[in-house]
């Protein structure tokens, strides 16, 4: 599983809930959420979701996966599984570590946090594709314009050579 290394965060820590729908399907540490309306309550967005639509706005960043939660034991009382999400958002600035599937040979577009093959480049904007990875490419819309609204810029190109990290500057 990727790990997040925090370089330097102005933003904030949020433990939210996770939608019904992002229990069943699951996530990666460092993919990108957005608020969502709570079961019973349409009108509060009290919860958070996988972002599904390339290029849409961003609540924050995961920084523990839904298995790390599942196995989650805290002083004797076990979590529900995969129902709670620790959530980076703010002006951030930290590191999508992929050293330990590269160690173990499993580095892959399933294990990869952002999206895998994609040309990243120095400074240049981050935004959201429809599985909730960071991505180099902005989305169209159906309609063929784009929606630009990116979420970050990146600060470290994730190559061979650095185990295939990428460093974010997440705006706030």
């Amino acid at each position: 599983m990727p790990r997040i290394q925090l370089k330097g965060y102005f933003g904030w820590k949020e433990s939210m809930k996770v939608t019904a729908a992002t229990v069943t399907t699951g996530w990666l540490t460092g993919q990108c959420f957005k608020l969502a309306a709570g079961a019973g309550d349409p009108y509060s967005a009290n919860e958070v979701q996988l972002c599904d639509t390339g290029g849409e706005l961003v609540y924050g960043i995961a920084l523990d996966s839904s298995a790390d939660h599942a196995t989650s034991n805290v002083s004797g009382m076990n979590i529900p599984s995969a129902s709670k999400v620790t959530i980076l958002h703010g002006h951030s600035k930290f590191e999508i570590d992929h050293a330990a599937e590269v160690a173990a040979g499993t580095f892959a577009a399933g294990t990869c946090a952002y999206e895998y093959g994609n040309t990243f480049t120095l400074n240049g904007l981050l935004y959201t594709n429809a599985s909730g990875k960071l991505t180099s490419t902005p989305t169209p819309y159906p309609s063929g314009s784009y929606q630009i609204m990116p979420v970050g810029f990146c600060s470290q190109v994730p190559i061979a050579a650095n185990n295939w990290t990428l460093g974010v500057v997440l705006f706030g």
